[in-house]
């Protein structure tokens, strides 16, 4: 393991290519809508990685990095996972000197640099409950400059998802994926779903479509969602730009019963958006959307779907154990990451922010659903 060299600001345009959707120059683009600075970094090594940052309560700033560092910007060989305690106490010290350089070129009134890293931990070494303990430092482990590490009070981006190997052909993907998860892609086609990707002129008319059937699904899931016009900038904003992002419509009969939106970089497509109406659910068009996106990915030269989210076990009891039985089902590999790590500038301002979070966190998932 080589020590993190300095980083190097440069235009968020400049950023290298990443693997997914949220380190890249469009990222930040889409975010700046939404009243986040973007700014880009670069190491020796070539590695790069994209932070945004605005103001979130009087003289308090957040800056926070989606998916990101990748390994190669800590100077890390590449490898499968994180494996050992020893590791993550390694890449962690990696991570502070990261932070220590970045709020160099950040505001004075940052507080907070959250970091959203997209390493694999074997499953085997970490459980999901403990992983955020062993990337926890204590500041002034090498010099005062190096911030502190500790878990943030919720996950900004699901720290589990599923990734499905688009190296191998079509009929073996098919083959890994449960019986029943065959059959009923089979069935949607058989009973007359089909799948249309939308075009520029039909755009306008389907985003209209996602968004009622999202509505739908909100209602149905209880979970919460932007306004139409986010999902409108998503799809429409620099549509020449990485990711290439498409809205997958599912059809019977004229009447669209489900649509799904995918985010797609040279190296991997991500399933970031569903939504489904009530109605003729039995037709299983979720399942013929999922098989339309994955042979688009592969056909386009991904080596990687991206399911984007599952809870971190197959646990009945969880409120969205059906997204995981359903995502599961497809054949990919269980990814498990850190979740979101604060890098801790401003001690004080940082624990009192992250107090607040906790308090409104509370407020959603505990009082809110309620009613």
């Amino acid at each position: 393991m080589n020590p993190v060299g300095s980083v190097q600001q440069i235009l968020p345009s400049e950023l290298p290519p990443g693997s997914g959707f949220m380190q890249t120059p469009w990222w930040g683009q889409f975010k700046s809508h939404a009243g986040w600075m973007p700014q880009a970094y670069v190491n020796e090594g070539g590695g790069g990685v994209l932070l945004l940052h605005r103001r979130v309560a009087p003289g308090l700033r957040l800056a926070y990095v989606p998916h990101g560092p990748e390994a190669s910007l800590l100077g890390l060989a590449a490898r499968d996972s994180i494996d050992s305690v020893e590791d993550a106490r390694l890449i962690s010290a990696s991570l502070s000197r990261l932070a220590a350089d970045i709020a160099s070129t950040l505001p004075r009134d940052t507080a907070i640099i959250r970091f959203d890293p997209p390493w694999e931990l074997d499953s085997k070494a970490f459980s999901s409950t403990a992983r955020k303990q062993v990337f926890q430092l204590k500041r002034g482990f090498r010099g005062a400059d190096c911030p502190s590490l500790s878990a943030s009070a919720s996950d900004i981006q699901p720290p589990d998802t599923v990734i499905l190997d688009l190296t191998a052909d079509l009929e073996t993907i098919l083959a890994g994926m449960k019986p029943k998860w065959r059959y009923n892609i089979r069935l949607a086609t058989k009973k007359g779903v089909r799948i249309r990707v939308s075009r520029p002129d039909d755009l306008d008319r389907d985003i209209e479509e996602f968004y009622r059937l999202y509505r739908i699904t909100a209602d149905r899931d209880r979970i919460t969602i932007h306004s139409q016009a986010y999902y409108e900038r998503f799809l429409k904003l620099s549509p020449e730009q990485v990711p290439v992002r498409e809205l997958l419509c599912a059809e019977h009969e004229g009447e669209t019963i489900a649509a799904i939106i995918t985010a797609r970089t040279p190296q991997r497509s991500t399933y970031v958006f569903g939504a489904a109406s009530d109605r003729k659910r039995n037709l299983m068009p979720a399942y013929a959307l999922q098989w339309e996106a994955i042979q688009r990915a592969r056909e386009a030269g991904c080596v990687e779907y991206d399911f984007f989210g599952i809870p971190p076990s197959d646990d009945t009891d969880h409120p969205m154990h059906g997204l995981y039985r359903f995502k599961t089902g497809f054949g990919g590999a269980q990814k498990m990451m850190p979740g979101t790590i604060d890098a801790n500038l401003r001690v004080i301002r940082a624990g009192a922010y992250r107090q607040a979070e906790s308090v409104r966190m509370w407020y959603y998932r505990r009082f809110r659903k309620k009613f």
